[in-house]
């Protein structure tokens, strides 16, 4: 019997093929999907971290598509947290370097007393001691820590130092570059720098002023506690009364308050009358005997601040030193009160000009006599003060607090042996400075001396230019081939600029080899560009440090 079409689409009706049969398809019908045919989807991973230092999982399932090379990696095996995750896994074998892929990494939470470095797969690893946190690459390795051979030698401090003048060199250098390319820009960056110094004091000065109010508001809670922890009755905390926390606190320039009975002080306080305005009323007026144990009532008033507090001890408070604060209060029932003249721990600066002010007050050892001095009262203001004070005669055998202050510069200053210390002779110089103590502070009269010639002894070759010298005064040799480098200025010079040029500039180098004595000077607002004795200088805007030449004396340009 031949089969129907009625036929034939029964059959395919039961294969579950759509066929059509006549015209009776109907629209919108779907074709059923195989399921055999039907593919899992791969899930797509993110791409792993730079390293594993802020990963918290144990394990990490990441992908490293475009490889970093220029990632630094340390260990073998097992790596330190802190290297470059997909470099580590081309170095594993992981992945290939060029192509990337998917990794799977395991922490190790406790980390290796040491890893080694190793070469693989084009990668170079380093060397290192004890680590935390580490990781390594699952089915990469045993997952073992592999000790280096020999453990890498911690820095030390030169080793910072070293550093640290090879990235003042590169400064230096790059800052010689841009002065070619855009001396505004150049200019630009140095007050950046000055700026950057300011905020860094800025903060010291915040962190110590924070550090007082902290001091202030636990100083209390700190004896309550220290007797607690003891085992013993704490004594009874001072009562402020009315008086507040601290004299700053109270908000005007005079208060007038009552202490209350207290066996012990309350509050921290900083100098010995004056006192720092963040300073309890009540401890001061203890410590200075105004109120006992029973309390009562006291007046303090707002002074100026001070460069300094000294500490003191009495009627069982010790008191504590400060540095600059810039308000103070005392006592009137005390009488007038004055800020200290130094504190113990103020030791003089290696010269005046690091002062950076009229008049230093500071302290002076014997073994601080050291550095340069020139003049014989008056001295120029870059000497030593302290070798001042010897050479004066006011630095003896024992420590001395010494007065010393600034005067008009001289044209000549007297080279002289005295007390043991010989100074040096100058020609002119912008600024002095003398002791008040000594009498009058007088420059020498004209023709008195001669400003000093320079040295005829064998000396070394001088350095490309004066900074690199890393002194204040270099004598040393030039020949006319080392004439070359940058010059900036027409005496004073910039200190980036050659000292052999400037020699040559000045006219003090001529056809043959000389010894030069370059100083350094102030900087100056302004340099000239001149053309002298066949070499042309150039100009440049304001730079911080100067040098000239002990032959040729020069001062900075009129503005």
């Amino acid at each position: 019997m031949r089969p129907t079409t009625l036929m034939i689409c029964a059959l395919f009706a039961l294969s579950a093929t759509t066929v059509a049969c006549g015209d009776k398809k109907k629209e919108g019908e779907a074709k059923p999907v195989d399921k055999a045919e039907k593919k899992e989807e791969k899930k797509e991973l993110a791409a792993c971290p730079a390293n594993f230092n802020k990963v918290k999982d144990d394990a990490l399932e990441c992908t490293c598509k475009d490889v970093d090379m220029d990632k630094t990696v340390w260990g073998t095996g097992i790596y330190t947290g802190d290297s470059g995750i997909c470099k580590a896994a081309v170095h594993a074998g992981a992945i290939d370097a060029k192509k990337g892929g998917d990794v799977k990494l395991v922490k190790h939470e406790k980390g290796c007393p040491g890893y080694k470095g190793s070469e693989a797969n084009g990668v170079k690893t380093n060397a290192w001691g004890k680590f935390g946190k580490s990781f390594s690459f699952d089915g990469h390795g045993d997952g073992a820590c592999q000790m280096p051979d020999k453990m890498p030698k911690a820095a030390t401090l030169d080793d910072l130092k070293a550093v640290g003048k090879e990235l003042k060199a590169a400064k230096d250098a790059a800052k010689e570059e841009l002065k070619k390319v855009d001396p505004g820009l150049a200019k630009a960056a140095e007050e950046l720098d000055a700026n950057a110094a300011k905020t860094v004091e800025g903060m010291k000065e915040a962190g110590k002023a924070l550090e007082a109010d902290i001091n202030n508001k636990l100083g209390g809670a700190a004896t309550a506690l220290k007797g607690a922890l003891s085992g013993k009755p704490a004594a009874p905390l001072a009562s402020d009364g009315d008086c507040g926390r601290n004299f700053r606190a109270a908000g005007k320039d005079e208060v007038t308050c009552t202490c209350g009975k207290a066996e012990g002080p309350n509050g921290v306080v900083y100098g010995a009358h004056p006192f720092t305005a963040d300073s309890s009323i009540c401890a001061a007026a203890r410590v200075l005997g105004l109120v006992g144990a029973d309390g009562g009532k006291v007046t303090a008033k707002a002074a100026p601040g001070c460069p300094n507090y000294k500490a003191l001890k009495a009627n069982g408070i010790t008191t504590r030193s400060w540095a600059n604060y810039p308000k103070s209060f005392t006592f009137p029932a005390k009488g007038a009160a004055e800020c200290p003249k130094v504190l113990p721990t103020d030791t003089c600066p290696s010269n005046f000009k690091a002062a950076g002010k009229a008049d230093v007050t500071c302290m002076c050892a014997p073994k601080d006599a050291t550095g340069s001095l020139y003049g014989s009262h008056p001295y120029t203001t870059d000497s030593s003060i302290c070798k001042a004070a010897k050479h004066a005669g006011i630095l003896k055998d024992a420590p001395v607090s010494v007065t010393a202050k600034k005067v008009s510069g001289c044209d000549t200053y007297l080279g002289t042996e005295a007390n043991g210390v010989k100074s040096s002779k100058w020609g002119k110089y912008p600024e002095s400075f003398g002791f008040a103590s000594k009498g009058a502070i007088e420059c020498p009269k004209a023709g008195a001396a001669a400003a000093p010639a320079a040295p005829v002894a064998a000396a070394a070759k001088c350095p490309s230019n004066f900074k690199a010298a890393g002194k204040d005064e270099i004598t040393c040799s030039c020949e006319p081939a080392a004439a070359t480098g940058s010059l900036y200025g027409a005496g004073p010079y910039t200190t980036d600029s050659s000292i052999c040029k400037a020699a040559k500039h000045a006219g003090i180098l001529k056809d043959a080899a000389v010894t030069v004595t370059a100083k350094k000077a102030p900087g100056c607002p302004k340099y000239l560009s001149t053309e002298a004795n066949g070499i042309k200088s150039s100009g440049w805007s304001s730079y911080p440090a100067s040098f000239v030449f002990a032959s040729k004396p020069a001062q900075c340009p009129a503005k």
